[in-house]
């Protein structure tokens, strides 16, 4: 039987693994298509022609980004990626929603922007 700081402990486990999902992903949406040599296929496509194809051009942003997140962050597993209301009118937003790829499968919802100039926030 597991105690109440062990309880405690695994809550504080996991608020660190966010925590630390959270700034990964800040890295990989944050990081262009192309910008490593090393991996040419890290970061998310380019933005600037989705004014043109909006929404069919969303959908092809969502399959990028889900893609990108099962290849460079193993610690999820089941990922969903779809666009959402911004609460600035020059960003774009997607909802992040997925579970740990460990036992446990704690469910995590990251909502990420990007604004105009490239700049990305998750929380």
């Amino acid at each position: 039987m597991r105690g109440l700081f062990d309880r405690l402990d695994a809550g504080a486990r996991e608020l660190d693994d966010a925590r630390s999902i959270a700034a990964h992903l800040r890295v990989l949406f944050g990081a262009r298509h192309g910008s490593a040599a090393a991996a040419p296929d890290l970061g998310r496509p380019d933005l600037t022609d989705l004014v043109h194809t909006w929404p069919d051009g969303a959908r092809g942003i969502e399959r990028a980004l889900k893609t990108l997140v099962e290849r460079y962050e193993p610690r999820l597993a089941d990922v969903s990626v779809r666009a959402v209301a911004s609460s600035e009118p020059t960003s774009l937003a997607f909802q992040v929603r997925a579970r740990a790829a460990t036992r446990r499968g704690h469910a995590y919802r990251f909502v990420t922007e990007i604004d105009a100039l490239g700049r990305c926030t998750v929380r």
